[in-house]
């Protein structure tokens, strides 16, 4: 790799930064006009044969699935302003109009005229479009089938597909960085009891925000964090009730009502509002990157469950939500972890209300992937993403 070639991906990397800032915050247009951007400025420069050039291209159909799942029909009109905005932002860079994924294994385009002899091969008369429809619902039956059994016969927490992290390519500016062996740091702590008696997720917060410099109390992100007012019944001996996916569920200040808490989509956007364009939503990273949070000293804020070890299938039930089952555990809590070494992860834990607590690394990670693998937090003013998480 020569020199010019690797001072053009570190200027990609950086605005690929830009990209995951955005998407992390929930920008999703303004995330996909920089994906495509970057994507236009690493086929001209890189060549659409690079490695780097198919992952920012995977990044760019990545953000475009997102939106186009959460947005239906504002897509396909969106999708026709994303070239035009694109073009804008990368003067230099020659737009296609017709732009289609690229083999990347070859490095070759899909040209128009194999497009077309695909659509002509493509055509069917009615009798076999019929067939195809029945053979094609009976078999989405089938698999729904098999989903819904599987999909309930593992307790871990099914989080939607959105909280997927899109991939940026490693730093070259990073190459020798390294993690340190351990780390602690001292961060505020707060018991939730006794005002918040489920109030871990937003006490877990207040803590996070307080060691960021944000004057806020747990009572007041209590007070703001989104709500899923769905009301708690039982039919057919199945339990109707919210998704703490969407916002907290049930009471957060009493015992004598029904509730559960809430899950990372909103405590990020609550964040987000305290600390906007700095907030992280580290949800299904893996769990060493959590360490160079902390090795950096930033803690981070998780959900875990208050064994800080993987639970038994019996402490799951399955509810029935707006948007279709989903499994809970009444045992799921949230801390902010505060640090590791080699044995152990530290962490500051509402409900026991007892700084830098520890449990064994393993069986740590491992109740945290069964809730989701669900982790946030936050870049310091000066620093940037790349400066703390070789993403790779």
């Amino acid at each position: 790799m020569n020199a010019s070639e690797r001072k053009t991906i570190r200027q990609l990397n950086n605005l690929s930064e830009e990209v995951f800032k955005l998407y992390s915050s929930g920008k999703t247009q303004e995330a996909l006009i920089k994906a495509k951007s970057i994507v236009d400025m690493a086929e001209e420069k890189l060549g659409p044969s690079h490695p780097f050039t198919n992952t920012y291209y995977e990044n760019l159909e990545f953000i475009k699935n997102r939106y186009r799942k959460g947005n239906f029909g504002l897509y396909d009109k969106f999708n026709d302003r994303l070239n035009n905005s694109s073009k804008i932002l990368n003067k230099n860079t020659k737009i296609s109009n017709n732009y289609v994924p690229k083999n990347y294994s070859k490095g070759s385009y899909i040209s128009n005229k194999n497009l077309k002899t695909a659509k002509s091969a493509a055509s069917f008369n009615p009798i076999k479009i019929i067939s195809i429809g029945i053979l094609g619902a009976i078999t989405v039956v089938s698999l729904s089938f098999f989903y819904f059994i599987d999909n309930f016969s593992i307790p871990y927490i099914q989080l939607p597909s959105n909280n997927s992290i899109i991939k940026l390519p490693i730093s070259l500016a990073n190459d020798s960085y390294q993690l340190k062996e351990k780390a602690l740091i001292d961060a505020p702590l707060i018991s939730q009891l006794p005002e918040l008696p489920r109030g871990c997720e937003v006490t877990s917060l207040a803590m996070l925000l307080q060691y960021a410099g944000v004057n806020v109390d747990k009572m007041e992100l209590a007070r703001k964090i989104k709500r899923d007012p769905t009301p708690y019944k039982v039919v057919d001996n199945r339990i109707h009730y919210g998704n703490p996916e969407y916002g907290f569920v049930g009471n957060m200040y009493s015992f004598d009502e029904p509730g559960l808490g809430v899950y990372h989509g909103p405590i990020r956007e609550l964040m987000e509002s305290y600390l906007p364009g700095q907030t992280i939503d580290l949800t299904g990273r893996p769990f060493k990157d959590l360490f160079y949070f902390i090795s950096n000293d930033i803690p981070v804020w998780v959900i875990i469950n208050t064994k800080y070890k993987e639970l038994s299938p019996d402490a799951f039930e399955v509810w029935y939500t707006k948007t279709g089952p989903i499994q809970v555990t009444y045992k799921q809590h949230s801390v902010l972890i505060t640090g590791y070494d080699e044995e152990y992860v530290y962490f500051n834990d509402p409900l026991l209300n007892i700084k830098n607590n520890k449990a064994p690394i393993k069986e740590f990670e491992n109740a945290w992937k069964q809730m989701g693998l669900q982790a946030v937090s936050y870049i310091p003013k000066g620093k940037s993403l790349l400066d703390i998480l070789p993403i790779d």
